[in-house]
């Protein structure tokens, strides 16, 4: 399972914000006329009027078109103004009548950044670099957006050399300390951060960001330790409590995480979602039924009302997707549905088919509902260890025929997540972003899967002829590799919680697409310690994971690759050995919770065709309406069943709701 839904994943925090850079020197040149406007353009932009500031500049701009300081501060004052569109124009005009304007490529690479062209940003910076080798805050600013595109090395490179023109700069060694975090050398990131502290002993980010990297390093007391020292220089700071809550689940301490988590909750409101699904297990843990409502007060406050209402308020919606010889079947009406609750016959309000964010037919019962389907929010979820053509292939159809300007897209690598959204689709061209995302996957698919890599080589060099006169110690060396196999591969059920709670508050149509490619391990058919421990399992709570996916109405389609990886040359692996598959269980999770969903799943060896399938067909579906009899808002799961009259159907929905 990605990272992202295992433990151990590094979370990225937010791109450090940039400051408007060198407002005191941008008017040491010009003629004497601008003496008079040195006071008031420099007191315009400090005291943010940016409006005013560019008026100001207009005149002067007419006057001197040639000058490129006058296109340089209005460029200033529109980027106060956060007009980045026409800030750019101002700053590429200065550049092209200034081709050495220093000030002006700074300036334009953050402006570049805000309007997600980073890799104009980063040839900015480059030519600010070119022009003055020793400017540090032109490599720390690479050095940033490298981070965001992912070039760990690249951007060490950098704050490495902004370092050396500049040690004492505290804010680089923690961009370096972050990127050796991202990059997973945990041993790196600790030493970076023992530097900074040693000089910025009050830094509870640094206590907070080294207690990270050493509980990623299996160090949990000394997480513990970090993360108590930033809470004492901090006493409100909510990720601190949040980390430190986590660590004592490693520890099994579950009060002591739950206090912490509440702490958190009760420092920053925003961490609800995150927090949720760590304090139920928490709470599942100590044999506690409860749910965790007294840090969602507004939850429960929400939740009370409820039991006066009568039941006719309560609307329950259910996509349903039908098939016929493999076919939608489109020409269902009202009375062909049957729905049931707990297995109680219930009686449909109404019937809608939707077809992309469109209704195409509707049959009412009682007063009109109001489906959110307008806008859609599709998740693209890739769990695999090489990049193929076919994803290529499914990423073309899916840009061409299937996302409009209205939707917004996550996808989420083995390494990063990507947002776009429908600005990001305005200001840049389709295809462009297409052609760039794909490059991402790849990259980021290659990075992800270095662990795994790195296990399927360590086998291939114990099988050495050589290795077979160690037969003892390579037995160990075997079980070793494959325990660091199967940890690397655990599903952790609080981060799949988490997503679902994130994707629950978005409104409209929520698909989640995951693309899953097959992880086999090698193993001689002799191992037997190794094929014990391959077959050793460790029970998720699949049931609970799929119902909160249900609950939320999020359609996930698992889309399973069954090729397996080559190396990097694209030849197999290893091929006198049996292959195992070690992830059977994170399989029959991803199974369950397409089902319980109402997705699809397809499986294939290359993906080409279910790709497309499984895009068409989420697009098609019918929209029911109910009104549970005899409902009591007693936090219970209810299981739905839908049958059509007639037989031969294939069909998918949701497998239930809570009912809060």
């Amino acid at each position: 399972m990605s990272k992202n839904f295992r433990n151990g994943r590094t979370k990225r925090f937010p791109f450090f914000g940039f400051v408007v850079l060198g407002i005191t020197i941008i008017f040491t040149s010009g003629c004497h006329q601008l003496s008079m406007t040195k006071e008031k353009g420099i007191r315009l932009i400090e005291e943010r009027k940016s409006e005013e500031a560019v008026k100001y500049y207009e005149k002067f701009v007419e006057r001197y078109p040639e000058k490129a300081l006058y296109y340089y501060n209005r460029g200033l004052a529109r980027q106060i103004g956060e007009d980045f569109e026409k800030a750019l124009e101002d700053y590429s005009k200065a550049i092209q009548l200034d081709e050495k304007y220093i000030s002006a490529y700074l300036n334009r690479g953050l402006v570049r950044y805000k309007l997600g062209d980073l890799e104009g940003a980063i040839q900015d910076y480059g030519r600010v670099i070119e022009l003055d080798p020793k400017n540090s805050k032109a490599y720390n600013m690479r050095g940033r957006i490298r981070i965001d595109l992912g070039y760990y090395e690249e951007a060490i490179l950098d704050f490495t050399s902004a370092l050396q023109i500049n040690p004492d700069d505290l804010s680089v060694l923690s961009d370096r300390a972050f990127a050796y975090q991202c990059m997973e050398n945990y041993e790196s990131a600790i030493k970076n951060y023992d530097q900074l502290l040693q000089k910025d002993p009050g830094n509870a980010r640094a206590y907070n960001n080294r207690g990270s990297a050493e509980m990623r390093n299996e160090n949990i007391h000394g997480a513990l330790s970090d993360f108590d020292k930033a809470i004492a220089v901090d006493p409100e700071y909510a990720m601190a409590f949040y980390n430190r809550a986590v660590a004592w689940m490693k520890l099994a301490d579950y009060q002591k995480a739950i206090l912490n988590f509440e702490k958190a909750v009760e420092i920053d409101g925003n961490l609800k979602s995150k927090v949720r699904g760590h304090l139920k297990i928490c709470l599942k843990k100590i044999g506690s039924i409860q749910e965790p409502f007294k840090i969602f007060p507004q939850k429960k406050a929400a939740r009370i009302p409820q039991l006066d209402h009568e039941t006719s308020t309560v609307n329950i919606e259910v996509p349903v997707r039908v098939f016929k010889d493999g076919q939608f079947a489109d020409n269902l009406v009202l009375e062909d549905f049957e729905v049931y609750e707990d297995g109680v016959l219930q009686k449909i309000e109404a019937v809608y088919l939707v077809e992309k964010t469109n209704i195409h037919r509707q049959e009412l019962k009682k007063e009109k509902f109001e489906p959110a389907i307008a806008s859609r929010h599709f998740v693209l979820f890739f769990e695999i260890v090489q990049y193929l053509p076919e994803i290529g292939e499914a990423l073309d159809y899916f840009f061409a025929s299937v996302l409009t300007p209205r939707d917004s897209l996550l996808v989420v690598t083995p390494a990063r997540t990507y947002s776009l959204n429908a600005h990001a689709m305005e200001r840049m061209p389709r295809q462009k972003i297409l052609s760039q995302l794909k490059e991402k996957i790849r990259k980021d698919s290659w990075r992800g899967s270095r662990e795994y890599r790195d296990l399927l080589d360590d086998y291939q060099e114990l099988m050495h002829p050589f290795m077979m006169n160690l037969e003892d110690y390579r037995h160990k060396l075997l079980t070793d590799v494959t325990k660091d196999f199967k940890n690397i591969k655990r599903f952790d059920e609080a981060k799949a919680e988490a997503f679902a709670e994130y994707l629950k508050d978005k409104k409209g149509q929520k698909h989640v697409f995951l693309f899953y490619q097959k992880e086999m391990f090698p193993v001689h058919p002799f191992d037997i310690d190794v094929l014990l421990e391959i077959r050793s399992r460790t029970p998720l709570d699949t049931e609970r994971i799929t119902r909160i996916f249900a609950d939320k109405s999020i359609s996930c389609h698992f889309l399973y690759i069954t090729k397996k990886a080559t190396d990097d040359k694209g030849n197999p692996y290893y091929q006198r050995s049996d292959w195992y598959d070690m992830t059977p269980d994170t399989f029959q999770a991803l199974m369950t919770l397409a089902e319980a969903t109402g997705g699809l799943m397809e499986s294939s060896y290359d993906g080409k065709d279910i790709f497309k399938k499984a895009f068409i067909a989420a697009e098609n579906y019918y929209l029911l309406y109910y009104s549970p009899k005899n409902y009591q808002p007693d936090g219970n799961f209810r299981k739905i069943n839908i049958k059509i009259k007639g037989g031969g159907f294939r069909i998918l929905h949701r497998a239930g709701y809570f009912a809060d």
